[in-house]
């Protein structure tokens, strides 16, 4: 059986390595994460290359295929295919066609990326591969922490990029009353339906109580609807301050693969959310000379 190692710091390297399990059943995978030093994104790409050859050693030679999981330790895959020709390597990149297939014409890309990998060739070679899209990096500092502790919600990301971009409106659910109970105009109606036309004291009295906490009611939810409304004008008040409206976000960081959802919810429907995880699993393919497989698995 072929033998392959995903590695990376934190989440991302756990989210590629199931990913490749799932595609690849018979293929064993061997997750390497490295927790204690994780994330990478702060340090230096002389760090990555010591920590990355520091904690694979004891495979070089001895799989069939090295995987780096992540962008900011796929910085080192040249240095490591230099250093060790006869293992195989294979990092993360970008398939430029899909990006550019994403839309007629990709004006404005967003590139979800750490600093390091912000800050390396990748964004060179982004630039002279898109020379004809605006790139748009917002900050994502801390993002790589809260999804290594499971603390990353929609709330945050709107509040990191709400202030630069225009949002979707967030969905909220109204309460609706099921079916199967009945409102207070219906008890009232039943009451004046089923009675005969002359009621005592007593009985006038209820029926005018059923009105009045009726009217009440509907007095509340109009109230409670009034606010709802206003709430909404504000958030997308305070959205529309950010004037870009971005036609792809670019997912550079296999970390973010765990918030693509969130975000296709914020940023709605006609924006293009890409990671390139196919583009991983046709490079592993072809590394390990293996047919058949494409990535789009039934649903």
């Amino acid at each position: 059986m072929l033998k392959i190692v995903v590695f990376d710091s934190g989440w991302g390297g756990e989210l590629v390595a199931d990913f490749l399990m799932r595609e690849l059943t018979t293929v064993e995978v061997v997750r390497v994460i490295d927790w204690v030093r994780a994330p990478y994104c702060g340090k230096s790409v002389e760090e990555i290359y010591e920590l990355v050859d520091l904690n694979l050693q004891r495979f070089i030679g001895n799989v069939d295929l090295i995987v780096l999981g992540g962008y900011a330790a796929s910085l080192a895959l040249g240095y490591l295919r230099e250093k060790y020709p006869q293992q195989k390597f294979v990092g993360m990149s970008i398939n430029y066609d899909m990006v550019l297939r994403s839309r007629n014409f990709p004006g404005q890309v967003v590139l979800l990326m750490d600093r390091l990998t912000s800050e390396s060739e990748l964004r060179q070679e982004l630039r002279m591969t898109l020379p004809y899209s605006t790139l748009i990096i917002p900050d994502c500092t801390g993002w790589e922490e809260l999804i290594n502790e499971n603390l990353m919600t929609e709330e945050i990301l709107r509040r990191d990029l709400g202030s630069d971009f225009i949002l979707a409106i967030p969905q909220r659910r109204r309460q609706r009353m099921d079916s199967d109970e009945l409102s207070f105009d219906d008890i009232a109606t039943q009451v004046i339906v089923k009675k005969p036309k002359i009621f005592n004291e007593k009985e006038q009295a209820l029926r005018m109580a059923i009105a009045k906490f009726s009217q009440a009611s509907k007095a509340a939810v109009a109230d409670e609807h009034q606010l709802v409304e206003k709430m909404t004008d504000e958030i997308l008040e305070t959205e529309r301050r950010g004037n870009w409206q971005p036609d792809v976000i670019l997912l550079l960081n296999t970390h973010f693969w765990e918030i693509k959802l969130e975000l296709e919810e914020i940023f709605g429907y006609k924006v293009r959310v890409l990671d390139f995880r196919e583009k991983l699993l046709h490079d592993v393919c072809a590394a390990l000379k293996l047919r058949g497989v494409h990535g789009k698995r039934a649903k």
